[in-house]
């Protein structure tokens, strides 16, 4: 069932899904202009934020901005799951987008867990930097991919090759097979400097195929 409707529940028992309770739009009404200064508030990011919603969160703090607030989201929650409801696309984006988030999380898990899965660090500050390090070293392997990928994209469109542009927009950056963690970097010798071109030159020359489902 749908959380809240802005008409009765009962106006809706014909209907295979239904509301549960009835939005407050008194409530809304008559506390909107702060509404929509809370809005703003955190749009244009005025106000610190943090602070902000941990007070709308708290649940000793109770006023009447604050119930109109929550009512207010009441509709646009519900707005939203009726549209993931109806909309396939909208369901296959959401899906994409945690994929995402699950394989960052994993990428970012391997590389902070490398050292035989030990915690580096003594206290809290050497633990956040060491967080801090695996969150950078996560960050240097996506653009490392996604540097590849939009140079091998252009290549094969420029050459033409539609079917493999297709299947290039399909490829997710966030991989690292081919990353060697475990090895020895030595980043004394800047004479010598990384040659993007020929990664990239020698990426587009392979042939990109379609993956076969498992």
């Amino acid at each position: 069932m749908i959380q809240k409707s802005l008409k009765e529940p009962l106006s809706y028992k014909e209907h295979l899904i239904r509301p549960k309770h009835k939005v407050s739009k008194d409530k809304i009404i008559n506390q909107w202009d702060n509404i929509k200064q809370i809005i703003a508030y955190l749009v244009l990011k005025k106000s610190n934020q943090s602070i902000l919603i941990r007070k709308l969160t708290d649940n000793k703090f109770k006023n009447e901005t604050k119930e109109a607030l929550w009512a207010y989201n009441d509709i646009l929650r519900s707005e939203y799951i009726y549209r993931y409801i109806d909309d396939e696309q909208l369901r296959k984006s959401v899906r994409k987008a945690l994929n995402r988030t699950e394989a960052y999380h994993q990428l970012k898990r391997t590389v902070a867990t490398v050292n035989s899965d030990k915690l580096n660090g003594k206290n809290d500050e050497c633990l956040t930097i060491n967080d801090a390090c695996a969150r950078l070293l996560c960050e240097v392997i996506l653009y490392y991919n996604a540097t590849i990928l939009s140079g091998v994209l252009a290549a094969k469109e420029k050459e033409g090759r539609l079917e493999e542009v297709e299947r290039i927009k399909k490829v997710s950056i966030i991989a690292w097979s081919h990353v060697n963690l475990h090895g020895n970097y030595t980043f004394k010798n800047r004479s010598k400097r990384f040659n993007w071109n020929q990664i990239i030159k020698k990426a587009a020359s392979t042939d990109i195929q379609e993956s076969s489902p498992k």
